[in-house]
C-alpha cells in the first residue's frame, strides 16, 4: 500500500513523487494537496507552518503589509510616486487657514460691478466676501490676490427667478399717511434665498415708483429702482406721491392697516404661485388640512395644472411645496430639489401663507335691513357687516353690501315713530331686486318701543309677530331669489335719557314684554319659513350688563362697538357662509 494510499479516498491525491527539500511556501501548500503518501502530506504542512513562522519572526510581517500597500499598483514605489503627485502644489495649512479668515464670514460686505473694480478698490486684500454683480461671484482675497469663489448662493439671489415670501405675527404695513413701511411683528422671514428674520424696522417710502427688496448683505427691506444682483424683489410702490400709491407686496400685507380687497393690489413677483380661478383654497383648522380645488402652479412660464386635493399640513409648522415627481402639493421638505416652494404654515397658530392669486369666481349682493346697529351707530366704521365683506373678498367672492340700518326704527308698525323712521314693514321696497342675500335684523328698538308682540297666527303688521310673517312671506314673493336669514335683537342693558341702567332682560317694556319675548318671536317665525336665524341674543358673546363687557364692546349699552362687532361677526358669518359660498 506505499503507493496506493489514497485509495478508496476518491483519489484525492495525486502526485507520488517524494516531497523536495524546499522553502518555497508555493510548492509546499501544492504538496499539500497533491502528494500521495500521508508523510509527505503532513511534511509539507509542518514545513508550510515552518516557513511561514521564519519569515513572519525575522521580517515582522513585512511582506504581508506591503502587498497591503500596494494597492491596485504593482509596485509600492509607483504608488508612493502618485501620492506625491497629487500632494505637489497644494497650500499648506498655514495658508488654508490664512484664507479661511479673509473670508471671515459667509455674508457679502459689499458689491463691485466687476474683479477689477474690486482689485482696483482693494488693491491689498481685505476680509470678508465682496460680490461681483457682472457674474454674480462671490470673491475673496487669499493672501496676494482678489479670487472668486463661485456664484453667490448660486441662482438663488436673483431677484427675478427667486421666491420671496414674507410672513409674520403682524401682516407688513404700508403707511399711506406717513409714506412708510413698517415691520413690527416678531417671526418675520424670507423664506428662500438664504435670507431669515428680517428686522423690525420703518422703511420710507420712495419718491418715485420703485421696488421694495430685501438686501441679502443687510439682511434689511429697502427700496430701490434699480435693485442690486443681491437684492431680492418682495413688491413695489407705484407713484408713491398720490394719496393712495398702488402697492403690490409677495406676502401678507395691510395698507393703512387694512387687507386690500383690490384684485389689483395682491399681484405677487414670484416665479412660483399657485393660481386658483375655480375656487378658493381653504385652511380647516380642525383637520389640519389644505383644500383647494384644481389650481395651477406656475413655475416661471411654465404651467402646471394640479387637481382637487386635501393636503394634511403635519407638525406645528413647515413648508407647503409642489412636488415635481408626485405632481401634487404637499407638506414637505424645501431642500429637497424636487420640491418648488409655495407657501408656509403654522398650524400652532392657525395660519396659512401662500403665494397665490384668484380670481374672485362668485360676486355676491348682500342687503342688511336694520336699525342703528345695522347703520354702525357707535361702530366707527366697522359694522359687523363689513367684517363679513373683508373676509369675503379675502376668500375670493366680490361682496357688495347695501346698508339699509335707519337708527331708530322698529319692525312692525304699532312702534312707528315718524316718516323718516319708516318701520322695517314700510320699507321692503328698498330690497334691490338683484339682491343675493337679505338678512333682518331688529327688535330690540319694539321693545323699547312697546310694540305689540302679538302671536304667531297674526296676520297683518300692526304686531311684531304679524310683521315679521308679512317681511318673510313678502321676500318670498317679490324677492325669489335672493337668500334670506334673519337675526334676533342683542342682549341689552340701556339707559336712554334717564341716569339709571335698564336690562331688557330683567325689566318688561309697558306692555309688559320682555326683550326674550321679543327674541323669541323671531326664532318662532323664521323657523315658521325655513329662513336660518342667528340668535345674537344667546351666542354673541356680548352681555352689556357686566360692565367690563360694556366698556370694550357695547359702551352705551345697546349699540356695538367696533370691537363688539368683531366679536359677533363670526357668529354672523357660520350662518351666512353657505349663503356666500353655494348658488
Amino acid at each position: 500500500m506505499t503507493t496506493e494510499e489514497a485509495t478508496g479516498r476518491l483519489n484525492l491525491y495525486d502526485d507520488p513523487s517524494p516531497l523536495p527539500d524546499t522553502d518555497n511556501i508555493n510548492i509546499l501548500v501544492d504538496g499539500i494537496r497533491k502528494k500521495t503518501r500521508g508523510a509527505d502530506v503532513r511534511e509539507s504542512i509542518a514545513k508550510a507552518l515552518e516557513v511561514t513562522y521564519e519569515n513572519a519572526t525575522k521580517d515582522g510581517n513585512t511582506n504581508m503589509e506591503v502587498a497591503k500597500a500596494r494597492g491596485a499598483f504593482e509596485f509600492l514605489y509607483a504608488r508612493l510616486a502618485n501620492i506625491d503627485a497629487q500632494l505637489d502644489g497644494k497650500a499648506d495649512a498655514g495658508k488654508i487657514a490664512t484664507q479661511l479668515q479673509n473670508m471671515a464670514s459667509a455674508s457679502p460686505k459689499g458689491a463691485y460691478s466687476d474683479l477689477a473694480s474690486l482689485k482696483q478698490a482693494k488693491p491689498s486684500g481685505d476680509t470678508g466676501t465682496y460680490i461681483t454683480t457682472n457674474n454674480k461671484n462671490w470673491n475673496y482675497w487669499n493672501g496676494s490676490d482678489w479670487v472668486p469663489g463661485g456664484v453667490y448662493q448660486a441662482s438663488a439671489v436673483s431677484p427675478y427667478d427667486t421666491f420671496a415670501f414674507v410672513a409674520g405675527d403682524k401682516p407688513v404695513n404700508f403707511n399711506n399717511t406717513n409714506k412708510t413701511i413698517e415691520i413690527t411683528g416678531n417671526n418675520t422671514y424670507l423664506l428662500q434665498g438664504k435670507v431669515n428674520a428680517i428686522a423690525k424696522e420703518v422703511v420710507a417710502y420712495p419718491t418715485s415708483s420703485s421696488w421694495v427688496v430685501i438686501d441679502t448683505i443687510t439682511k434689511k427691506m429697502k427700496t430701490a429702482f434699480n435693485p442690486a444682483a443681491t437684492d431680492i424683489i418682495v413688491g413695489a410702490v407705484f407713484n408713491p406721491q398720490h394719496s393712495k400709491p398702488h402697492i403690490t407686496f409677495n406676502g401678507y400685507f395691510t395698507i393703512d392697516n387694512t387687507v386690500p380687497v383690490n384684485p389689483d393690489e395682491v399681484a405677487t413677483y414670484s416665479d412660483n404661485v399657485i393660481y386658483s380661478p375655480q375656487g378658493n383654497i381653504v385652511y380647516d383648522r380642525t383637520t389640519k388640512k389644505l383644500k383647494h380645488p384644481r389650481v395651477n402652479v406656475k413655475v416661471g412660464k411654465q404651467d402646471n395644472w394640479i387637481d382637487a386635493n386635501e393636503v394634511t399640513l403635519n407638525g406645528s409648522a413647515g413648508f407647503i411645496v409642489w412636488d415635481k415627481v408626485q405632481r401634487r402639493i404637499v407638506s414637505g421638505d424645501v431642500v429637497n430639489t424636487n420640491n418648488v416652494l409655495l407657501g408656509y404654515y403654522d398650524n400652532t397658530t392657525g395660519r396659512v401663507f401662500l403665494n397665490s392669486f384668484s380670481i374672485a369666481t362668485k360676486t355676491k349682493k348682500i342687503a342688511c335691513l336694520g336699525d342703528s346697529i345695522t347703520e354702525g351707530v357707535n361702530a366707527n366704521g366697522w359694522q359687523w357687516h363689513r367684517y363679513i365683506d373683508q373676509w369675503a373678498k379675502n376668500n375670493g367672492i366680490e361682496t357688495t353690501i347695501i346698508n339699509l340700518g335707519i337708527g331708530g326704527t322698529s319692525v312692525c308698525t304699532s312702534s312707528y315713530v315718524t316718516d323718516t323712521l319708516k318701520p322695517f314693514v314700510n320699507r321692503l321696497e328698498t330690497i334691490p331686486i338683484d339682491a343675493d342675500i337679505v338678512t333682518i335684523f331688529g327688535g330690540t328698538n319694539d321693545w323699547g318701543n312697546n310694540a305689540t308682540l302679538g302671536t304667531i297666527d297674526d296676520t297683518g303688521t300692526s304686531t311684531f309677530y304679524g310683521a315679521y310673517k308679512h317681511i318673510l312671506e313678502w321676500l318670498a314673493i317679490n324677492r325669489p331669489n335672493a337668500k334670506v336669514m334673519t337675526m334676533t335683537p342683542l342682549k341689552r342693558y340701556f339707559r336712554g335719557g334717564g341716569t339709571t341702567w335698564v336690562n331688557a332682560q330683567t325689566t318688561p317694556n309697558n306692555k309688559g314684554n320682555l326683550l326674550q319675548d321679543y327674541v323669541r318671536a323671531v326664532k318662532e317665525v323664521s323657523d315658521l319659513y325655513a329662513v336660518p336665524c342667528v340668535d345674537l341674543h344667546n351666542d354673541s358673546g356680548l352681555n352689556p350688563v357686566l360692565e367690563i363687557v360694556r366698556t370694550k364692546f357695547m359702551g352705551d349699552g345697546l349699540h356695538p362697538t367696533a370691537e363688539g362687532n368683531k366679536r359677533m361677526y363670526p357668529i354672523i358669518l357660520d350662518k351666512m357662509r353657505p349663503l356666500l359660498e353655494y348658488d
